[in-house]
């Protein structure tokens, strides 16, 4: 549609025949030839000119173009969220209509407040889009006939991208109501409240289940999850040692469901991404760190967030231990005080280490450059998925596939958080 309406455009005759001879051979020309994202740029840009003040342009063109440019970003999977669930509307019924308008309405309110938005705003939206997003599954679950028309699935396909973008901006829209959540004060602001206090955060934790339902993973244990956390958040006392002990049982479940998705992908995708990684000559790095990516950008790595500030919430509450073991095992080596793990200080280690750390951001490499640590002892919570974290879990892992002919590894894990 875009490289038809781009031709008409460049035969209009009610442009200058500077302007038409720059569309012909900047847009039309290129896209036909070979379309890239670069031609979206230029057709922004272009966009940006005939639409100035002062430009004096036919207002029909002006119409036109803005039309090619919408369809453009559409070609290129750039459109905004609204303007690609705005652009399904017609297709959908009238509750699932009812629900687009809801989260269209939450989200411009959202947009309006800027960084100033409460948390009780991003939660409206964060609801809002959950239910967008389960109204897009639901379409998306029956097959499509052997003779159906390029119409119908050109539609499924958007209906797809929508459902897609409906996760990533749930994700952002997560990450941004830890964010306060954190800067307030964490699992101590948490724990010195009432009741009303962990109610956001339990609804942040129940909708961030129903999206890894609507993505099909583990859908019998999200279920169970979702009506447990429910059903503890119903049941109140949340501020009593018993409240928050049954609370953390499932919060530790939802940390076992997190950790479980990050093992299935680094189990199926790691070595390959790796191997290929060496046959395209990719930086090693940068094939290491591939299958983690994709973990760390997935909503599980958000419900970890939550659970690294409930369950020492819980904690606080019933007066327990604030250790939490990432990798439980056992590791032996002589004990490290250090303030940060930096790679010169890891350089300098020459004998079996348990490193005692009193600060760290979770990006910290340690599987690679550590040779000598066989555990860390971390001073403060951490997300499970966090790369450090996550390259214990690997560690681990690796060691457990190892063939028996090879030599066996120290006992224990080579981790211990």
């Amino acid at each position: 549609m875009p490289l038809t309406r781009i031709r008409d455009i460049a035969h209009r005759n009610d442009i200058p025949s500077d302007l038409k001879a720059e569309i012909k051979h900047t847009l039309q020309n290129k896209l036909h030839r070979n379309a890239g994202p670069e031609d979206l740029v230029a057709a922004e840009l272009m966009l940006a000119r005939v639409t100035a003040p002062g430009a004096n342009l036919n207002g029909a063109f002006v119409d036109e173009f803005r039309v090619f440019v919408a369809e453009l970003r559409d070609f290129f999977n750039a459109a905004s969220l609204t303007d690609t669930l705005g652009g399904l509307r017609a297709s959908l019924d009238d509750p699932g209509a009812a629900d687009l308008e809801r989260f269209l309405a939450a989200k411009a309110k959202l947009d309006g407040a800027g960084a100033g938005a409460d948390a009780n705003t991003l939660m409206e939206v964060l609801h809002a889009l959950t239910s967008v997003r389960s109204t897009l599954v639901a379409g998306l679950r029956s097959g499509l006939r052997n003779d159906a028309s390029d119409g119908s699935m050109a539609m499924r396909q958007r209906w797809r991208l929508a459902e897609v973008r409906c996760e990533d901006y749930f994700f952002v829209l997560l990450s941004r109501f830890l964010n306060g959540l954190e800067a307030a004060g964490g699992a101590e602001h948490i724990a010195g409240g009432g009741s009303e206090r962990w109610a956001l955060p339990l609804g942040a934790a129940v909708l961030s289940l129903r999206h890894t339902l609507l993505s099909g993973w583990e859908q019998a244990e999200c279920l169970a999850l979702d009506q447990e956390l429910a059903a503890w958040q119903s049941a109140g006392r949340l501020t009593e040692a018993e409240g928050a002990a049954r609370l953390r049982a499932s919060l530790e479940r939802l940390q076992r469901l997190t950790q479980g998705y990050a093992d299935a992908l680094l189990t199926l995708y790691a070595g390959p991404a790796e191997a290929l990684g060496r046959a395209l000559g990719v930086a090693e790095h940068a094939a290491r760190v591939f299958t983690e990516s994709e973990v760390r950008a997935s909503i599980m790595l958000q419900a970890a967030r939550l659970c690294a500030l409930l369950v020492p919430a819980c904690r606080r509450v019933m007066g327990a231990s604030a250790w939490d073991a990432v990798v439980a095992g056992t590791a032996r080596g002589k004990l490290l005080a250090l303030e940060r793990i930096t790679p010169e200080a890891l350089a300098s280690i020459r004998e079996d280490v348990v490193l005692l750390v009193a600060a760290a951001e979770g990006d910290e490499e340690v599987a690679w450059e550590g040779r000598h640590v066989r555990g860390v002892i971390l001073c403060h919570e951490l997300p499970h998925l966090s790369h450090l974290g996550a390259s214990a879990s690997r560690c681990c892992a690796a060691i457990a596939a190892r063939p028996a002919r090879r030599p066996a590894p120290p006992p224990g894990c080579p981790f211990l958080l």
